[in-house]
């Protein structure tokens, strides 16, 4: 999504599924980062402003570090603004980590495939390759994690508050998305005897 004001256009990344949150590191909901985009690298991390700095009382914001930031990266000088700790409630990251252990191929993994992907990643399917056993899967897993992950796949993101407005729409759950990508992340694995 991008938002507009005052001719500014800047893109909203949704993190439904949290990846992002967690490779970069955040570990409060207030937290905010900035990135440059030439070279995605993290330029600004910390509060909004003083009120949501950690340790504050304060009711109206006096410092605005982000702003200050913004302003600073606009007019193509250093950062000085203080990046300093949030005070936000903390992320919960505990079911994904907890997802992660029970995770089984035959019954999470190729559930979620057939129901999903397996309509074009078939043999003579459009899909580039056919999703015809766990070797193949964990062959392509990287390329699966990377296209689930920028969402490019399946086809027709639809907000999941529409999905069933559209008929024969290939949409994917988070849930089953951060399981995916936890298999994934985990390396792959089939501990069963079914392909």
């Amino acid at each position: 999504a991008e938002q507009a004001d005052d001719d500014i256009a800047y893109p909203i990344l949704v993190d439904d599924t949290q990846f992002v949150a967690k490779e970069l590191g955040l570990t409060r909901q207030t937290d905010v980062v900035i990135l440059d985009p030439a070279n995605m690298e993290v330029v600004f991390r910390g509060a909004l402003n003083n009120r949501f700095e950690e340790g504050s009382r304060a009711r109206r914001a006096s410092e605005h570090y982000v702003a200050d930031a913004l302003n600073s990266i606009l007019a193509g000088s250093a950062i000085e603004a203080p990046q300093v700790a949030s005070k936000g409630d903390v992320l919960d990251f505990s079911l994904r980590e907890s997802t992660v252990e029970s995770l089984s191929y035959a019954e999470d993994i190729a559930p979620i495939l057939e129901e999903r992907c397996v309509s074009c990643h078939m043999e003579g399917g459009i899909a580039p390759f056919a999703m015809t056993n766990h070797q193949m899967v964990r062959g392509w897993s990287p390329m699966i994690r990377e296209v689930l992950y920028t969402k490019r796949m399946p086809p027709g993101q639809i907000e999941p508050d529409y999905v069933d407005d559209f008929y024969d729409v290939a949409h994917i759950t988070t849930e089953e998305t951060q399981k995916l990508i936890a298999w994934i992340d985990a390396g792959a694995q089939n501990e069963s005897d079914s392909d």
